[in-house]
């Protein structure tokens, strides 16, 4: 499973996509909601709400959460089972317990509860806790990046070059240029191909001989596609543009 959008150097403020709060006091949903949309990294995340642990659970889309807010003394279902499930589904999941205490810290250690937020939670507590989130989310992201390459054959020699530097790719007759961050690199293929071996998440057409690395756009124009670390203007073609449009929204503010 990948969470979107990934982390890549040079792309900003992280911002966390899916989310969820769950307490028995729905007084203390609600405040917790208004602190979230005053944090940068959480202003436009999905948040689901609950109530009870039983329905959180019956919520579609667990599996994609990246964060859970969660009490850890509701009534019927605690925050550690409640937990203990939501991590079954997605172990990578950032668990944050709301307590008025610390008596439950050895059973959260167990289902590896990312953080405690004591009572009462204040704007500057749960903001320091979503600073934390995000370095972690970041962490991850930058590792994953670093970890998928693309493999380039030129004439020369074989190159292996991560997701992150690479800027775009442009397509020229018979031969692709791999523009990065330090240099560009030629070889032969069609991008039909070329593409079909590239996460789509990360490489998006925006003209028949241009795919672009999503998180090194700084801004769509009229004229094109603006690239971080280039000075050329990346061609966007009408049947593209709606494509390219709609995935720069949900990059920036889903």
């Amino acid at each position: 499973m990948m969470n979107v959008p990934e982390f890549a150097k040079g792309s900003g403020l992280m911002t966390i996509q899916r989310m969820a709060v769950c307490d028995d006091d729905p007084t203390m949903v609600a405040a917790i909601c208004q602190i979230l949309k005053r944090h940068p990294a959480t202003a436009r995340a999905r948040v689901i709400t609950a109530n009870s642990g039983e329905e959180l659970l019956e919520e579609p889309g667990l599996e994609a959460l990246e964060v859970v807010l969660l009490d850890m003394e509701m009534k019927t279902l605690n925050g550690i089972e409640t937990g203990r499930r939501l991590k079954a589904l997605n172990p990578e999941l950032l668990l944050i317990f709301i307590t008025g205490h610390c008596d439950y810290a050895l059973q959260a250690y167990e289902i590896e509860g990312f953080q405690y937020l004591l009572k009462p939670v204040t704007n500057e507590r749960l903001g320091l806790v979503m600073d934390q989130v995000v370095r972690r989310l970041e962490e991850r992201g930058a590792f994953r990046a670093g970890q998928q390459r693309i493999v380039l054959q030129t004439k020369e020699q074989l190159v292996q070059v991560p997701y992150e530097e690479v800027l775009f790719i442009e397509k020229k007759l018979r031969k692709l240029t791999v523009h990065t961050l330090t240099e560009p690199y030629e070889c032969y293929g069609t991008l039909k191909k070329f593409q079909e071996n590239l996460d789509s998440h990360w490489f998006i057409q925006c003209h028949q001989g241009f795919l672009v690395n999503r998180f090194r756009i700084r801004r769509l124009t009229s004229e094109g596609l603006h690239v971080e670390g280039h000075g050329a203007i990346v061609p966007v073609s009408r049947r593209h543009r709606p494509a390219v449009k709609a995935a720069l929204e949900e990059q920036l503010f889903e």
